[in-house]
Order: C-alpha cells, then sequence, then structure tokens
C-alpha cells in the first residue's frame, strides 16, 4: 500500500471504503472490472472517482498490483 500514501488522506479513505465494498464484501468482484486484453492472467481494471486500481483476481484470491491517479 505505498502507493496509496501519495494519495491525500480524504482520498485513501474513500479508495480504502471502495475497496471493502467492491472487492471484499462481493461474491462476485470480477464484474465491477474491465479485464486487460493481451495478458495471460486475470488483471482487471477499476475506476473509482479519483484513481485508476488494476488488480489481480485469482478464484478468493484479490492482489491490488498498482494504483494510479486519473488526473496525472
Amino acid at each position: 500500500m505505498n502507493e496509496l500514501k501519495k494519495f491525500e488522506p480524504v482520498t485513501q479513505r474513500m479508495f480504502k471504503n471502495w475497496t471493502v465494498k467492491t472487492l471484499v464484501d462481493t461474491t462476485e468482484p470480477t464484474r465491477f472490472g474491465t479485464k486487460i486484453k493481451g495478458i495471460e492472467k486475470d488483471v482487471y481494471r477499476y475506476v473509482t472517482s479519483n484513481c485508476f486500481v488494476y488488480a489481480l483476481i485469482e478464484g478468493q484470491s484479490i492482489t491490488i498490483i498498482e494504483i494510479t491517479d486519473k488526473y496525472i
């Protein structure tokens, strides 16, 4: 979560709440994301209010790969 430190505290809280709601407390986390084409693994891109989130989803395991700011 080192990438999360570069965001403002308000954005960090929003991201943590979004993660719990969208990825953790759901039976199908891939429903909200877009699968990245050309990659063999199950990497999905999610769009939040202030950032893009790239996550690797394998079965019930979710690994956040990268968090980028939308406005850079």
